[in-house]
């Protein structure tokens, strides 16, 4: 109210950004296999490589980088990625995907890191013969975090002790999806 620019909330870093530099390499990689007796099977994996995530609270101001640093309310790992395969044959579908998130420094000084995150997402489908296939209809099953993996936790996060802007914290999600093409 009186024109004070806030340059921080309880240690969280800026956030009236009058300027943000972002940096990044992604990497990609993918295989297509198709068999004549096992189905397709596809292969991929994709990387990105954080070289710059800065900004600065002024114009003209210090530039300050959070590449590797959880600020209490965004996680900025150096890296993140993704495994995934996919199969399918004839009506038949499967996938198996791995996300990950790299470690960062717990820059508000309530302990010393956030771990790296794993979860694996599973779904299986099925293209249902409805209409002689006309309408390309597909029940899909699937799992997100699998394995009920709870995101990191941190006392100094904004709020619920862990980076609900960054993670997930639902833990395991089930669904059961209807695509309809007509």
């Amino acid at each position: 109210p009186n024109g004070v620019v806030i340059e921080s909330l309880n240690n969280v870093g800026p956030r009236n950004v009058a300027l943000r530099n972002t940096e990044y390499i992604d990497f990609e990689v993918k295989y297509d296999w198709p068999t004549k007796t096992m189905g397709r099977f596809i292969f991929s994996a994709d990387a990105t490589h954080y070289l710059a995530q800065a900004s600065t609270s002024e114009l003209g101001g210090t530039e300050f980088s959070y590449v590797g640093l959880f600020d209490g309310d965004v996680v900025y790992p150096k890296w993140k990625g993704r495994l995934m395969t996919r199969w399918s044959m004839d009506a038949y579908s499967a996938a198996l995907t791995g996300n990950y998130t790299g470690g960062t420094i717990d820059d508000t000084g309530a302990q010393e890191r956030l771990e790296q995150d794993w979860t694996i997402d599973v779904q299986v489908g099925y293209k249902l013969p409805l209409g002689q296939n006309r309408f390309g209809s597909t029940l899909t099953i699937g799992a997100r975090n699998v394995l009920d993996n709870p995101p990191p936790t941190s006392p100094g996060s904004f709020s619920n002790n862990y980076p609900e802007r960054s993670y997930d914290s639902r833990g395991r999600f089930l669904y059961v999806k209807f695509d309809q093409q007509f």
